[in-house]
């Protein structure tokens, strides 16, 4: 597995130059994906750099989360999340440093693209 660096919880977005969490433990974790599939079900098998995408988070010393924090951090989350109901050929756009996103499971293919764009 690989290994990154340790990032910053909090960055500067930049157009609007404001402080901007972003932050991927939600998706991240270890501990919380699989604690989803406990009461989801397992992920379908995947292809493309998804499969190898094993990912875990810790604190920048290395440290790891508490059982208890990933919990409060999950709680936090689902609290605020608004899905967005989808059908087969919808299209999404996000703004990685304004919106935290994830996906549910689902059935069928997905096909995702990725775009970085400069500020105008």
């Amino acid at each position: 597995q690989g290994y990154a660096d340790p990032q910053p919880a909090v960055i500067e977005d930049p157009v609007s130059k404001l402080p901007v969490v972003f932050c991927n433990i939600h998706s991240h974790s270890k501990f919380l994906r699989d604690d989803r599939q406990k009461s989801l079900g397992a992920l379908q098998e995947t292809s493309g750099a998804s499969k190898a995408n094993k990912t875990d988070v810790s604190y920048g010393d290395d440290s790891p989360f508490t059982e208890e924090e990933l919990y409060e951090f999950d709680r936090a989350v689902m609290k605020v999340m608004k899905p967005i109901p989808m059908k087969a050929g919808d299209v999404v756009l996000l703004d990685n440093y304004r919106t935290m996103h994830g996906r549910g499971t689902f059935k069928g293919s997905r096909h995702n693209a990725v775009a970085w764009f400069n500020a105008l």
